[in-house]
């Protein structure tokens, strides 16, 4: 076999592996059903029609929570809508797009975290642990019964972060800086929680490598792009964590990390289910590690300790599993209670995404020990056992699948707040609406009369109409108010007033007159927009300048 064809069988075993894990997305029409799954495509519906509006970045689906209007897109994870709507726009439906998206994002995770381990070992323990890290239960817990797709698109940029350290400071790559940078910006973007979930790792592995071989050069290098890798992010960050103050999320404690622990024994085995995480030890779903990443951690501490040599990445990614095996489990409650930005996590045992991660690259490093005979037979039991481990787990929920047009028909599901406990109600709203209500109503007793309501199609100004009456009056417009909104009657902006049920109040004063409602930008999320444009004209700047120098 010629040695060109050779480099195309790990692309060819991905794309195999690929087909496997995501081939019984097909198994009918429209979309399965998991726990956020009808959200996202909701949302996606949403997304889709706000881009045709103009909205850019897309913050705000004015027509969720009954069209009193709701941040999905500044406090929710805004990246993988972003990636969706490219195949949206192309005239494929939301349902399809959400597929394609799934696939290639599983596609990429495989093959990036191969990258990233062909830079320290060879073809056959790189692609072992791809072939590992692609038949873990986690993934198939998180494609077919969460649906968290926010966490998923963490591992593909946790990845791509990994690489982008390793490039930066140990090769002469010239692209090494701007992937490190867009890994960095893509994690934040795509699951913010994932910055809190592999922060130790990255710190970690970053120190190990910089003490290794110090170069101030390569310091200030790794430096820079992790600063324009937050200004790539800077549009979704800061908004999100200067403004979330406004809602629900911000201001109180939604979910208790404390009622969704892990048991040891679901870490080994654990019954796969489609249910959901209890405060019991009774789960409906399964919290497995991964039958081949435990052996590989048991044979990989007494490989360590009997060789007695100093391996510093590989003793430190492995002690950084055990840490956060042990941070699923109650007994480390004291941890949580201490370092506090542990509970932003909510579920314990979304630390899963790091221990398939590092689990996966210690296999990797564990088959590079071994040699001839003994590695063959390691890397063949490893992926069988990976194999018989989710055999039963590639296969959705066969009920409840829906189409595009079956989300839109479901008015409570299109309408609503796509999460479960209102998580983006303004902290000034009372109570949650249920239905979606005429636009503006009056408030007291004057007469008035509303004129030729409309919603527009195109542009910042989403609501339109001309009021007659007699006498001063206020108009109540059924949109909660936030300082997104702006009210203009006659085109002069108004001073807003707030209903008891935190929508909005205008005065309206006597005789004809026009109102408009406008859909704005904070002066934060101006400053926070132009930083991201920016950093991306850098990064742009930047691989144009790479490509002029080798030409």
């Amino acid at each position: 076999m010629s040695r060109k064809l050779t480099k195309f069988i790990p692309l060819l075993i991905i794309f195999l592996l690929t087909i496997s894990i995501s081939i019984n997305f097909f198994n009918q029409s429209g979309m399965y059903t998991t726990h956020d799954g009808d959200f996202h495509l909701v949302r996606s519906l949403h997304f889709l029609a706000e881009l045709k509006q103009g909205q850019f970045p897309v913050r705000v689906a004015p027509d969720l929570a009954f069209s009193h209007g709701y941040l999905a897109f500044q406090f929710f994870y805004p990246l993988p809508y972003y990636f969706v709507a490219i195949f949206q726009l192309l005239g494929i439906s939301t349902t399809l797009s959400w597929k394609i998206m799934q696939i290639l994002t599983t596609f990429f995770s495989l093959f990036i975290f191969y990258i990233w381990n062909r830079k320290s070992f060879n073809t056959k323990p790189a692609l072992t642990a791809t072939a590992v890290y692609a038949l873990v239960p986690f993934r198939f817990l998180t494609l077919y019964v969460t649906g968290q797709i926010g966490g998923y698109f963490g591992l593909l940029f946790a990845s791509i972060v990994f690489l982008g350290i390793h490039n930066t400071l140990r090769s002469k790559s010239k692209y090494a800086g701007p992937l490190l940078a867009l890994g960095i910006a893509g994690l934040i973007t795509s699951h913010l929680l994932s910055v809190i979930l592999f922060f130790l790792p990255l710190a970690g592995y970053t120190l190990i490598l910089l003490k290794e071989k110090f170069s101030v050069e390569k310091f200030k290098s790794l430096s820079l792009w992790s600063l324009v890798g937050v200004g790539l992010s800077s549009f979704y960050l800061f908004p999100f964590l200067l403004e979330k103050h406004w809602v629900k999320i911000g201001n109180q404690v939604l979910v208790d990390y404390s009622d969704h622990w892990a048991t040891l024994k679901q870490l080994i085995y654990s019954t796969w289910g489609y249910g959901t995480s209890v405060n019991t030890i009774h789960d409906g779903m399964s919290f497995q590690i991964g039958l081949a990443l435990i052996i590989t951690l048991i044979f990989s501490i007494l490989f360590i300790l009997i060789k007695k040599k100093k391996m510093p990445i590989a003793t430190f990614f492995i002690s950084c599993l055990f840490v956060m095996i042990f941070l699923m489990l109650e007994f480390l409650a004291p941890v949580w209670e201490l370092i506090t930005p542990l509970q932003l996590i909510q579920y314990p045992w979304r630390i899963l995404a790091v221990t398939t991660l590092l689990g996966s690259w210690a296999t990797a490093w564990f088959i590079n020990q071994l040699r001839g005979r003994v590695q063959w037979l390691t890397i063949v039991l490893l992926v069988v056992i990976a194999i018989y481990n989710v055999r039963n787990y590639t296969k959705p929920w066969p009920l409840g699948w829906k189409t595009d047009s079956d989300y839109m028909q479901n008015r409570n599901l299109f309408y609503g707040s796509t999460d479960i406990s209102w998580e983006l109600m303004p902290i000034t709203a009372l109570g949650t609406p249920n239905k979606k209500p005429e636009l503006l109503t009056k408030t007291d007793e004057s007469q008035v009369i509303i004129s030729d309501f409309a919603k527009t199609d195109f542009g910042a100004t989403r609501y339109t109409a001309n009021i007659s009456a007699k006498g001063n009056s206020k108009l109540n417009v059924l949109i909660w108010d936030l300082p997104i909104w702006e009210v203009r009657v006659n085109g002069i902006v108004q001073d807003k007033q707030r209903a008891e049920d935190g929508t909005i109040l205008v005065s309206m004063g006597e005789k004809s007159k026009s109102l408009e409602i406008i859909l704005k930008k904070t002066n934060l999320q101006i400053i926070s927009d132009l930083l991201s444009l920016v950093s991306l004209l850098f990064v742009i700047k930047s691989l144009l300048f790479q490509k002029q120098a080798r030409t």
